[in-house]
């Protein structure tokens, strides 16, 4: 898989579909020394785009063209989820809808201070 925001901090990238998750928060500047906001420029934004979008096993034939107007939303998507991590302690609980026997599936996304993500499950057994 090409998730060239996450190495370019040197880290493993998350687990499954968080690892798409885990690539856009990397896409922020961030570590020492300081990199580049990957979605601060349409270059730089359609480059990362580019490159993950061969990573996504659900990903349509069709490229993905952002625009100038799509910059501001992305890095605002961003920031909401950085700051929804940071003010949780850096982990997002998870409550999925109730599987079929009624059940419901809980894990929460931890996020460490090196930017190292991992999806933990909460509760155990067969009943969460």
């Amino acid at each position: 898989m090409n998730w060239t925001a996450v190495a370019r901090y040197g880290l493993q990238p998350a687990p499954g579909g968080l690892a798409l998750v885990h690539d856009f928060l990397s896409t922020a500047s961030a570590g020492r020394p300081r990199l580049d906001d990957l979605l601060s420029t349409l270059e730089s934004a359609q480059k990362w785009i580019d490159e993950v979008s061969t990573s996504w096993p659900d990903a349509q034939n069709a490229p993905i063209v952002l625009t100038e107007r799509d910059l501001p939303h992305l890095r605002r998507l961003r920031d909401v989820i950085l700051r929804t991590l940071v003010q949780r302690g850096g982990t997002v609980a998870l409550d999925a809808e109730p599987v079929p026997s009624g059940t419901r599936a809980i894990a929460s996304i931890e996020m460490t201070a090196d930017g190292t993500v991992h999806l933990r499950p909460r509760g155990g057994g067969a009943t969460l």
